[in-house]
């Protein structure tokens, strides 16, 4: 039995039990689904276009992710620079463009 797959939402193929192969219709992110027909239970991530089916025996295999806190220095200094950028470009493309070698 496979544990784990990944690929695409929008390929059908990749949308099948890992234990049995029959189609799971309505898959929803960070949701376990249980097939209809075997009974195996999937854990599903969307990431994006990506989607990750992990067999719930096995929750060691799934790596979910969780959003960054809004208070986080990283995302605070991010909101920043993308703000300074907005108000004056041309001041933050001499401060952060490339250097130029005066030979």
């Amino acid at each position: 039995m496979t544990l784990k797959r990944v690929g695409s939402l929008k390929n059908k193929k990749h949308k099948h039990c890992l234990q049995c192969g029959r189609v799971l219709v309505g898959l929803k992110d960070n949701t376990e689904h249980e097939c209809s027909f075997c009974g195996q239970k999937h854990f599903v991530d969307i990431y994006g276009t990506t989607l990750v089916l992990t067999a719930a025996e096995r929750p060691d295999l799934r790596h979910r992710t969780e959003p960054k806190n809004p208070d986080d220095p990283e995302v605070v200094q991010k909101k920043k620079n993308q703000e300074e950028f907005k108000k004056n470009p041309a001041i933050f493309r001499n401060k952060w463009g490339k250097v130029k070698n005066e030979c």
